[in-house]
């Protein structure tokens, strides 16, 4: 685990865990026969942290369900011992699954895949260069390797229309996999933006609930008498020439033009994870300033995926040696800063 709201019980903390591969909550929960008691009457008013109008948590809040109060749990510096909420959020590192390949063929795009579950409610979105195609809904995929021909369509209709159509099939397919509408809403509603609105080739789909338990286990006690769980696997930039405008970017970084350089970074930060691979390689570039970038866009960048990153070259290499810094290239970037301010 990386970080989780509301508190745990163990870890007993909301930062990084560096000791546990778990996450243990203790929580009470309310209904109106039990809001009666003297202790409901008191868990109802521990009230939910507020938040701005349009946060994602108010997506996930407009759920009915039984609100929660999270006790044992503790944020440090806080006098609070109870927390308020209708959810469970945590974000962490695991196994990913295996990341497809795409090729090129004409128009068309060929996934190569090798996987060891069946894929349900497979689509593929392409934005590139201002262009936005997007596949036909495919009901399934089987395990094993396959190689599936993706055929396009361009988004004639106004793409808010499309997209809002692409919204509604999802939130069909996912109550048929047995969320609530009101479920199903939350998520299409919290995670659009990386779903619908990401630049590049990305594919999404669903993943069987028994092979969710496996990635992800679940203890709750006492045990329900139905647990449905419903997840959604997430592959972005799949487009063959990333690396090479990845790499085109980098270089971008040490141009002698300040808004050339602020751009590249821009456009590096909103391809995220999936350039981390060169923006490493980008922070031993000659150029300090490059150099730089890079090491703060992986500093600022997600947790989680940084982390991963780090632990796979920890087990081959236990320490690094920093780059040198060239001062004339130092006094030459400081330079141009000032330059950059007098005008």
């Amino acid at each position: 685990p990386v970080v989780w709201w509301p508190p745990a019980v163990e870890p007993a903390s909301t930062s990084k865990s560096v000791s546990s591969n778990y996450l243990r909550f203790k929580f009470v929960a309310t209904g109106p026969e039990g809001e009666k008691t003297s202790t409901g009457q008191a868990l109802r008013k521990v009230a939910a942290p507020k938040v701005e109008p349009d946060h994602w948590l108010n997506h996930v809040r407009n759920v009915k369900c039984s609100r929660i109060t999270v006790t044992g749990g503790k944020i440090p510096n806080s006098h609070h011992r109870g927390f308020a909420e209708q959810f469970i959020y945590y974000d962490g590192i695991t196994d990913p699954p295996r990341s497809p390949i795409a090729q090129r063929v004409g128009d068309k795009v060929v996934i190569h895949s090798t996987s060891d579950h069946v894929w349900h409610d497979l689509l593929v979105i392409e934005r590139l260069n201002g262009r936005v195609r997007i596949s036909n809904w495919i009901n399934q995929l089987d395990a094993g390797t396959q190689l599936t021909t993706i055929t396009f369509s361009d988004v004639t209709d106004t793409e808010s229309k499309t997209i809002q159509r692409l919204q509604m099939d999802l939130r069909n397919r996912l109550s048929a996999a047995g969320l609530n509408e009101d479920e199903a809403d939350a998520l299409v509603n919290t995670w659009s933006p990386g779903l619908f609105h990401q630049d590049g080739l990305m594919l999404f789909y669903r993943v069987p609930q028994k092979t969710y338990d496996q990635w992800l286990p679940l203890e709750m006690n006492p045990k329900p008498t139905k647990m449905v769980r419903v997840g959604i696997v997430v592959h972005s930039h799949l487009e063959p020439e990333l690396e090479t405008r990845v790499k085109a970017l980098i270089d971008l970084l040490g141009d002698n033009d300040y808004r050339v350089r602020a751009k590249a970074d821009e456009r590096l930060v909103r391809i995220g994870g999936a350039a981390f691979k060169w923006i490493r390689q980008g922070v031993k570039h000659p150029d300090a300033e490059v150099s730089l970038r890079c090491e703060r866009m992986l500093r600022d960048a997600d947790a989680g995926i940084y982390a991963l990153q780090k632990k796979q070259e920890n087990q081959f290499k236990i320490e690094e040696p920093r780059p040198s810094v060239d001062k004339e290239q130092v006094d030459k970037i400081i330079k141009e800063i000032i330059r950059q301010k007098q005008q």
